[in-house]
């Protein structure tokens, strides 16, 4: 036979909450965790009077009191180690004190809230409010980003429709008006956020023009001719670049003469493609994170929407970005005082409708819808604090592992970007920062985001210097073929006025070998220094010169001489750019490797309190869920 199950008997300790149990022995019990030790002899003799159909004498009854109070206390010292106080769902304030570091006493502050003396009512509230005000907040960056993708979009195409003017220009044989607006467009390219490194493929185009400007090339005509060969080297290394810095870019347009049929839609098609993924998939993790955030599903819309932000970071959509991770700082808020209000107490009168409700329950009587719906309330908030319970175990269990992986992937990462590897250290980062919102990271992404975006902008940086050098290679090519042709031309004059001179043909034949030796001996001269310049050996090719000075004082070709300190102005110039180049280099080096420290401690740091602060929460939530199992099974009996 069960025994006796107390409901809320009175016990000398009011603040003590009865438990519902059942004892099989009719012994004296030990409790082991409380070493108490009950007599259950009276308790056996009231259950005679019971048998009988007699009356309880009214000396069991403080003794049965006594008995149900110790075993109470017995069985939640067992459980948790200490006495649970009654007031914990009923009486006092609306929180118990020993939940109140379930929340940072920031945002206590911050929305005015003092936990020793706010009614449920003001709380409840204050959590609409503020539940209110981010869902208004995400609408809002849910609509900024329409309109920064409209505005975007506007920008790009406008950019792409002054591509198309180059062609036009490059048909009517006005080169120059066709360069002049090549650059132009890669002024525009390089504004326009994720687009810079589209810019070196111009490079190519202009690479040809100039060679076209510099021959005077017309189609068909004779004595006009284009030869893509002696542009080969320079236009196969921009190409290289080019497929190197992006994986957008797109090479099926470029032949001996760029294919005049292609407009900027189609040449960027790999490119825009990319854009218009990036952008849906941006809108479909906002609006998942929006309805899961309507849906009171915190942690899951802050992973959303930081995956957002990662994609974002991709866009170079900075503005929206930020207002993103704003939004994400907002609903991490909530979800501090959203963990407060599972472990808020029922008050008073909502305790004493639970137990009517079972009362009516028990004597066969139709619950009310009043009631219906607090029973459905109290089971909601059961159901959330088990769920969340649960996402913070997984958060635990997961934290370490997921911490060193993410570090790894970054010192990985870092380590590719000493190579220049640009995207392969994005991608690390990608990964790394993917991992950590799996592990429930929230406020603390922004900080690495920060760091890819500081990688981006070194990308670019990188970009912008590969342009700069192809502006100096196109600046020593021209002058270095201007000079070319007009050497030949002076060789071409020279025989002419032998010839007129009325020497043989034999002397001739002597005299234009002679010539031509030392012409092609200035031009291999000139082959030496364009090799020590390409290969950024800029010290050794203004000292190559020298020779090449030499034998052009030697020939008398004096009138040649403006080329040389033109030569070397320029490669001054590609020298001043490199120095700025390699100290930027230094610097970055610098950062890395003060950022591979710091990361390496923040990541630590970050996962303990993370680690700390969820555990303390998992510990609070699943103590005060074990303190309603009580209430819960008596109302859904109700």
């Amino acid at each position: 036979m069960d025994a006796y199950m107390p409901t809320f008997a009175k016990t000398d300790q009011e603040n003590v909450i009865p438990t519902f149990g059942q004892t099989t022995q009719s012994q004296p019990t030990d409790t082991s965790k409380g070493n108490l030790k009950v007599d259950f002899t009276e308790l056996n003799q009231m259950f005679a009077y019971i048998e009988k159909g007699e009356p309880i004498p009214e000396s069991f009854t403080s003794t049965s009191q006594q008995i149900s109070a110790e075993i109470t206390q017995s069985s939640q010292k067992s459980s948790t180690g200490k006495i649970i106080p009654r007031d914990i769902l009923t009486t006092g304030t609306l929180i118990n004190p020993i939940y109140h570091d379930i929340i940072d006493p920031a945002l206590l502050h911050k929305w005015d809230i003092d936990l020793t003396t706010i009614k449920g009512e003001k709380f409840d509230e204050i959590l609409f409010e503020r539940q209110n005000a981010i869902q208004l907040r995400a609408q809002e960056v849910l609509d900024n980003f329409e309109t920064t993708q409209v505005t975007q979009n506007a920008k790009q195409d406008a950019v792409l429709e002054y591509i198309d003017l180059i062609h036009p220009f490059e048909k009517s044989y006005d080169y120059e008006s066709a360069i002049k607006t090549s650059y132009k467009v890669i002024n525009k390219l390089n504004k326009l956020p994720g687009w810079a490194d589209q810019a070196l493929v111009l490079y190519a185009w202009l690479l040809i023009l100039k060679e076209k400007l510099r021959t005077s090339f017309r189609l068909g005509e004779s004595g006009s001719e284009f030869d893509l060969g002696r542009i080969n080297t320079e236009f196969v290394q921009i190409m290289t670049d080019a497929l190197n810095t992006s994986k957008e870019v797109a090479i099926s347009f470029i032949g001996d003469d760029f294919n005049q049929e292609l407009t900027a839609q189609q040449i960027y098609k790999a490119k825009l493609e990319d854009q218009q993924k990036l952008q849906e998939s941006v809108f479909d993790l906002l609006d998942t994170g929006n309805l899961k955030l309507i849906n009171e599903q915190f942690p899951e819309a802050i992973a959303y929407y930081n995956r957002a932000v990662l994609s974002l970071n991709s866009l170079d959509w900075s503005e929206l970005r930020k207002s993103i991770e704003s939004l994400i700082d907002e609903i991490s808020d909530l979800k501090q005082l959203y963990d407060l209000s599972l472990v808020r107490k029922f008050s008073p009168d909502e305790m004493k409708t639970l137990s009517s409700m079972a009362r009516s329950s028990q004597e066969g009587r139709k619950v009310s819808q009043s009631n219906q719906e607090l029973k459905k309330l109290m089971l909601r908030r059961y159901n959330l604090r088990e769920d969340r319970i649960h996402e913070l175990e997984q958060y635990i269990h997961q934290q370490t592992e997921q911490k060193y992986k993410a570090l790894s992937l970054i010192s990985q990462g870092e380590g590719l970007l000493l190579s220049d590897l640009f995207d392969e250290t994005i991608e690390a980062y990608e990964e790394a920062i993917t991992i950590l919102i799996s592990a429930g990271w929230e406020g603390q992404i922004p900080i690495i985001t920060d760091r890819l975006v500081k990688i981006r902008q070194m990308r670019e940086t990188f970009i912008r210097n590969e342009q700069n050098e192809y502006d100096h290679m196109f600046r020593r090519n021209v002058e270095r073929r201007l000079f070319e042709d007009s050497i030949s031309h002076s060789v071409q004059q020279q025989l002419l006025e032998y010839e007129m001179q009325g020497h043989t043909a034999e002397e001739l034949s002597i005299r234009t070998k002679e010539i031509e030796s030392q012409k092609q001996d200035i031009f291999e001269k000139l082959d030496d220094v364009e090799k020590l310049a390409t290969k950024n050996q800029l010290a050794e090719a203004i000292l190559a010169l020298k020779p090449l000075k030499e034998k052009l004082e030697q020939h008398q070709w004096d009138a040649h001489l403006s080329f040389i300190y033109d030569f070397v102005t320029m490669v001054q110039e590609q020298q001043k750019a490199k120095e700025i180049a390699w100290e930027q280099k230094q610097q970055q080096q610098k950062e890395i490797e003060t950022f591979k420290t710091e990361i390496e401690a923040y990541l630590d740091e970050q996962a303990q309190k993370i680690s700390i602060l969820q555990d303390r929460k998992s510990h609070y939530l699943h103590d005060f869920q074990t303190y309603m199992n009580t209430e819960r099974a008596t109302s859904n009996d109700a």
